[in-house]
């Protein structure tokens, strides 16, 4: 699935409405399909529609129009419409009063909206820029009291309130349980808030052919984001010969666990190992750390100084610290040709001496070595010399920014973790729960990660693929589990595995 923003969007629109194309009477046919299966076949159903001033009223005026014309009972909200609208809008409001459409001013008392079968919010979708006020927001908190009864609403475009290129609730947004997206989905509806605001997302694409879109436009409109799906890491999804053997499938070498933090490296080593690295090197900081993990044997317990001049994809940081010691073994790490996976304290080392290792990570990506950083929002606020808000209110922007000031695939984590390239390229990753909000589970990524890291070739694309793989899974196997609270991250890992393996079995 593609995902668009709210430029690229009116960029499309502006193409197609200059050829003379009906973009809101599709929209609103598409809608009025869209609320009827809500209805569930109920006849005559009856749906409240709230109608905004701009474009979105005006596709909830032709859904309107077209429901009451297959008999069924709909209540228009919407106020001094006709004044305000633009054109196409406008007259999609005089359509729908020819037809004997009726539009009201005031709320129906409490009562009478609960009877309802579907409630359809068309007050801002696309146009939503700042927080609603006024008669707005009670009418946005109205959808949300009909929403509470458990009855579904249908969100045009996006629901109202939601920032369509962050995922940021602008004051009081409407809690949709489904939303139907036109032209194509919006990267607001898959991150940040939109996860919690957007229900089950659809789009319609309105009949437009956008594969055929002219060269021009195609350029102005630049490179698309994309929903991660097991598509686009394929080749973290190869098939493994018969004669084989672990030399064939890498070397994971992970480096953390200072005093109090030996849990965390041993967490990412787990992990690793269950990807499927060939061989999985800790190497712990504590002094006094086992010689052995007597949970998972398997794995190679060294000094520090050994993994790190070891071979194979290197993962700095789960327990890591910031002593004299993890700088040092940063600063080699950042020398070395490997493929380098920074996460947790590594990457509050590279913030706090960013100007001696860009250099460092600029030539490593000029010598096509890949890096791979892996935030949540207050270590990408230092790594950006920003306050964590800022990260958190423009998602996007921040995993782009960072992606290209360090020159490295950026995991940016959170409730729709973005992956963003050098070269520009974004993914939002569409699996996870809440459950993943604990101690050890970004350990547990890191391993993940570092464990398929180990077993692609050195390209951007393989690494990048090994990157998807890794959070993808991760957050599917919170799915599978089940489990709303009370996750353990190292709970997570067996199951990972498994979810990998499943994939890699539809894959061939």
């Amino acid at each position: 699935m593609k995902l668009y923003s709210s430029t690229q969007i009116r960029l499309i629109e502006t193409h197609y409405l200059a050829q003379g194309l009906p973009l809101m009477q599709r929209a609103g046919a598409a809608a009025a399909e869209h609320a009827l299966r809500l209805a569930a076949n109920t006849k005559p159903a009856k749906f409240l529609i709230f109608c905004g001033a701009g474009n979105n009223g005006g596709d909830g005026l032709v859904a309107a129009r077209l429901l009451q014309a297959q008999g069924h009972l709909v209540t228009v909200l919407g106020s001094a419409l006709a004044a305000q609208m633009p054109a196409h809008a406008r007259a999609a409001h005089a359509a729908y009063l020819a037809a004997g459409g009726q539009v009201f001013n005031a709320l129906p008392p409490a009562q009478q909206i609960a009877a309802y079968d579907v409630c359809i919010d068309a007050l801002l979708g696309l146009g939503c820029n700042r927080a609603p006020e006024g008669e707005l927001a009670a009418w946005i908190e109205a959808i949300n009291r009909f929403a509470s009864s458990g009855k579904p609403v249908l969100a045009l475009d996006l629901p109202s309130g939601l920032h369509a290129d962050t995922g940021v609730t602008l004051g009081s947004a409407v809690r949709a349980s489904h939303s139907i997206s036109f032209i194509g989905s919006k990267i607001g509806l898959h991150t940040a808030d939109g996860c919690e605001h957007a229900g089950q997302i659809s789009s319609a694409d309105l009949g437009l052919p956008l594969a055929a879109l002219p060269a021009q436009l195609q350029e102005q409109i630049g490179m698309v984001a994309l929903r991660n799906a097991p598509t686009h890491f394929a080749l973290a999804l190869q098939p493994r010969p018969r004669n084989s053997h672990k030399g064939d499938f890498g070397n994971a070498r992970i480096i953390g666990g200072a005093a109090g933090m030996v849990g965390a490296a041993l967490l990412a080593g787990r992990a690793a190992l269950h990807m499927g690295a060939g061989r999985t090197f800790l190497g712990l900081l504590d002094t006094a750390a086992p010689a052995v993990d007597y949970g998972q044997p398997e794995l190679m317990l060294q000094a520090p100084e050994l993994v790190l001049g070891g071979s194979g994809a290197l993962c700095l940081g789960p327990g890591m610290g910031k002593s004299a010691a993890a700088l040092a073994i940063l600063q080699t790490a950042l020398a070395q040709a490997a493929p380098l996976l920074l996460d947790a304290d590594a990457l509050n080392l590279l913030a706090a001496h960013a100007s001696d290792f860009l250099p460092l990570l600029h030539a490593r990506a000029a010598a096509g070595r890949n890096t791979v950083l892996t935030p949540h929002a207050a270590e990408a606020g230092r790594l950006l010399a920003c306050p964590y808000q800022d990260i958190n209110a423009h998602r996007p922007a921040a995993a782009l920014g960072l992606a290209q000031k360090y020159q490295a695939i950026v995991l940016l984590k959170g409730c729709g973790s973005i992956i963003a390239t050098p070269a520009g390229s974004l993914f939002i990753n569409p699996t996870g729960t809440p459950a993943l909000a604990t101690g050890g589970s970004g350990d547990v990524l890191s391993g993940l990660i570092t464990g398929l890291l180990a077993q692609v070739d050195g390209s951007a694309d393989a690494a990048l693929a090994a990157v998807l793989a890794g959070v993808y899974v991760h957050g599917l196997a919170a799915e599978m589990l089940g489990i709303p609270r009370g996750l353990a991250a190292s709970e997570l890992i067996a199951q990972a595995r498994s979810e990998l393996q499943a994939l890699n079995d539809q894959h061939l």
